[in-house]
């Protein structure tokens, strides 16, 4: 009978260290995978609020150097319309990927450096992967008083589509979208890769609990 009795006593404490073992390895790995989760999002977020301040003082540069040519003139100058057109041509900056471009309210191309072959064309019902209308959308943001939008488009330094964060602003005088974007490779890169070591910390974590 006492064999019995401590048999049991015995069954009853290990059952007691295991159900214990189990909760504390299901807590302490799920705290640190929701940790792990908010930090990469605090990070993201940090990264396009960045990316978004570089856009905006881009852009407030590039549109304070076509001012002088903007503000005193009317709709119907050509001549004028077309050197700020190649003005805005000209501004490149981050190597190949960073460059401005202009659409007028009807989505016609008016500046494109990287895809010249565009100028001229009317790209209103223009569709992307998303199913969405990219120059309808950032003629929206534009007129809206300026705006961000997220969606795929040829980055030329690869020759490869890749997800773009675009910032737009309306030139009213002469109903023009002036935008210029930032691909986002490159963060989605860093934070891939902060993932996978976040990834093998908590199955190290796994395997000291257990």
């Amino acid at each position: 009978l006492n064999m019995i009795l401590s048999i049991r006593l015995l069954f009853i404490a290990v059952l007691q260290v295991v159900i214990t073992s189990i909760i504390t390895y299901w807590l302490v790995a799920d705290e640190y995978i929701e940790l792990s989760e908010q930090s990469l999002e605090t990070l993201e977020s940090f990264m396009i609020e960045q990316k978004q301040q570089q856009l905006k003082n881009y852009t407030s540069i590039a549109i304070s150097a076509v001012e002088h040519l903007y503000k005193p003139s009317d709709q119907d100058n050509t001549v004028v319309k077309s050197l700020v057109a190649d003005i805005f041509d000209s501004m490149l900056y981050s190597g190949d990927d960073g460059y401005f471009f202009v659409y007028d309210g009807k989505g016609v191309s008016i500046a494109h450096p990287k895809e010249p072959f565009r100028i001229g064309k009317n790209f209103w019902e223009l569709e992307n992967s998303k199913g969405e209308k990219t120059i309808q959308i950032l003629l929206e943001n534009a007129k809206a008083g300026g705006g961000f939008y997220r969606y795929p488009w040829l980055k030329p330094s690869l020759q490869k589509v890749s997800e773009k964060m675009g910032y737009s602003v309306y030139l009213a005088n002469w109903d023009w979208m002036v935008g210029t974007g930032v691909y986002l490779d490159d963060v989605n890169s860093q934070l891939s890769i902060l993932q996978d070591e976040i990834d093998q910390h908590i199955n190290k974590t796994k395997q000291i609990i257990l």
